[in-house]
């Protein structure tokens, strides 16, 4: 599925034409791709077809046919409906004297608070989607209108988690960038230190502090810092 049949001076004209009719927003600066490859992503079918040549007399007799091309782009509807996403992240826990995370839980949620629908997306769903450059995803799942009997719900209403199912972790130690923060588990509390360096006129100085890392932590390290635990440092 591709656009490289278009001319390349024509190829302006068929973008903005497309983006029009399909309602659907981008943001370039999230991403050094061309235009032509973002709106690529949204084709969800295209068909080519022969045409032979009509015996019409003003028809040049070298043409035998045209062929004809439809491509059809996943666009929105007139009535858009907001959805904040978030990128889950089961992080290990211990419980009951082992280390577990929470199973069977999606890559990508969608949340619509006004009218409190939800979509789900698991990771091999959502590799046709690219939420920091367009508004949509090619591929979406059902919304989801009744979903009061879930593990998600359940979460998000920060009440017993009764309907989620756990797995255990067996790796002794987790990390996991989330923004300008770090998610890290282990299986016991760490003894790390907290190193950064100064200017001075003529060197540099380090500063050393020394922390103690819970089981379960999710910490910011300063700029121009590294964190110097018993088996890792960030």
């Amino acid at each position: 599925l591709n656009l490289h049949f278009i001319h390349h001076k024509d190829l302006p004209n068929v973008l903005e034409s497309i983006i029009s009719s399909t309602n659907v927003s981008f943001n370039a600066d999230s991403t050094s791709l061309p235009l032509v490859e973002l709106v690529s992503r949204l084709l969800i079918q295209q068909h080519i077809n022969f045409l032979p040549r009509t015996n019409h007399p003003t028809v040049d007799d070298s043409i035998i046919g045209v062929l004809s091309i439809s491509s059809f782009f996943a666009a929105t509807t007139n009535k858009k409906t907001t959805f904040s996403l978030f990128e889950l992240l089961p992080i290990p826990f211990p419980y009951e004297g082992i280390r577990v995370r929470l199973a069977d839980m999606p890559y990508i949620v969608g949340f619509d608070s006004n009218n409190r629908n939800l979509i789900r997306w698991t990771k091999s769903e959502s590799t046709s989607c690219d939420f920091r450059t367009m508004s949509v995803c090619r591929e979406t799942p059902p919304i989801i209108t009744d979903w009061n009997d879930t593990c998600i719900f359940q979460i998000l209403a920060d009440s017993t988690l009764s309907l989620c199912r756990t797995e255990q972790y067996r790796e002794p130690i987790f990390i996991h960038p989330i923004g300008k923060q770090w998610a890290i588990s282990t299986n016991s509390s760490t003894q790390c230190h907290s190193t950064f360096l100064s200017p001075t006129e003529q060197s540099y100085a380090f500063h050393n502090n020394l922390r103690t890392l819970p089981a379960v932590a999710l910490i910011t390290i300063p700029p121009d810092t590294v964190l110097i635990c018993d088996r890792f440092s960030i």
